[in-house]
């Protein structure tokens, strides 16, 4: 069974507005450029989780595999 977000079926609504309003809300930025920053997001989804992840690993704590990972639940 494939993940419902990862096919070619177009990305919920909902999601990309919150996204996009808890960007606004952080960087003061317009509603268009925001949306768009959120579109990108979404779009990127697997290099976005790739830079998260490799930026929050530490020695401490090993990188963890990005194929099991999503943005949203």
């Amino acid at each position: 069974m494939k993940h419902p977000e990862k096919s070619n079926a177009p990305l919920p609504l909902a999601k990309i507005m919150a996204t996009s309003w808890a960007i606004q809300a952080e960087t003061h930025v317009s509603r268009s450029r925001a949306l768009c920053y959120a579109w990108g997001i979404f779009l990127n989804e697997n290099v976005m989780l790739y830079r998260l992840v490799s930026k929050h690993s530490t020695r401490a704590k090993p990188q963890v595999s990005t194929s099991n990972l999503t943005l949203f639940i």
